[in-house]
């Protein structure tokens, strides 16, 4: 058990899934009948603010990194607005070098989401190159962290001026993906020692065996695994769209739509099966009937009201 596994939404890494419906106990980010879409067409933008490429040079026999802005072409610069990122449904822009373009969107989510969240999982794993338990230990190796943080520039890019907002969102979803990852080879390892997962390279897998053999280590695995089964954890609501972010299931709704989701309809979306419409979990069948109390009571309330005072639309 990985000390530091918690719930979470699992990342999507593949671009490609069909929005089919989902098979009894899946969400809406499931793959469903195993089925996939074409991926979108991709169109290639061309803007000198985007992050450039990052390289490694030999100078004077020692290696150095750089980030490659070089363009021999006169261009003017393409716009790039927010709604063509925003879980698109036609194109996927992406710069001369083919990575596609992202943006950060909330406090923990990129888009679009499904190339950004690709990115970094095939960051974490063609970088994992020393025997790392969790991420606060990448953080802690300036020159780990680096290579992870590369990788991910290599795969995607955006304009700089976002670069800060989106190196946050990155150690917060490195964080819970590098931890599912662990847990996940820790399994494999565990039923058949002799095929540890491709990833885990060098000297990692040998000695990341070790030290999860250690006491402090087995300690902390014990304390979490009680703290994941008590009541309040166990009474947690289940995230039923699947691989995609609540911002990706509010973008969807809004296309399909032309209109945000209210409240009662995002708790659908995010804590009901798709296919049998029934409850994750006793808490948000919970809030959903509080709420329903509440929305009753309210739109009583402003029947009770001369039409001039009731509330207008914005604020309902």
């Amino acid at each position: 058990m990985n000390p530091d596994e918690e719930n979470f939404d699992d990342d999507n890494v593949d671009d490609d899934i069909d929005d089919i419906p989902p098979p009894p106990g899946v969400g809406r980010g499931g793959r469903g009948r195993g089925g996939r879409r074409r991926a979108l067409p991709r169109r290639v933008v061309r803007n000198r603010w985007l992050e450039g490429m990052p390289k490694s040079r030999t100078v004077d026999g020692v290696e150095e990194e750089y980030d490659s802005y070089d363009d021999d072409d006169d261009h003017e610069d393409e716009e790039i607005a927010d709604i063509a990122l925003l879980a698109p449904q036609n194109e996927l822009l992406v710069d001369r070098y083919g990575r596609p373009i992202i943006m950060p969107y909330t406090a923990t989510d990129l888009q679009p989401q499904n190339p950004a969240n690709k990115a970094i999982n095939n960051a974490l794993k063609s970088k994992f190159q020393a025997p790392y338990l969790n991420w606060t230990e990448v953080r802690a190796d300036e020159r780990g962290y680096q290579q992870f943080w590369n990788g991910f520039r290599s795969q995607v890019t955006w304009l700089n001026h976002h670069t800060a907002a989106i190196e946050v969102i990155f150690n917060k979803k490195a964080t819970k993906r590098l931890s599912t990852l662990l847990f996940e080879a820790r399994k494999k390892i565990k039923k058949d020692p002799s095929k540890p997962p491709l990833w885990l390279a060098g000297n990692s897998y040998p000695m990341l065996c070790l030290r999860w053999e250690e006491e402090e280590y087995k300690a902390k695995c014990i304390k979490n695994k009680a703290n994941r089964n008590t009541d309040e954890a166990n009474r947690a609501c289940v995230h039923s769209g699947g691989s995609k972010s609540a911002g990706t299931l509010r973008l969807e709704f809004i296309q399909q739509f032309g209109r945000p989701p209210t409240f009662m309809e995002m708790n659908d979306m995010m804590h009901k099966y798709a296919d049998s419409g029934e409850w994750t979990g006793a808490r948000a069948q919970e809030v959903s009937r509080l709420t329903q109390i509440w929305a009753e009571e309210y739109n009583a309330s402003q029947l009770r009201l001369p039409p001039h005072r009731r509330d207008n639309e914005g604020v309902r």
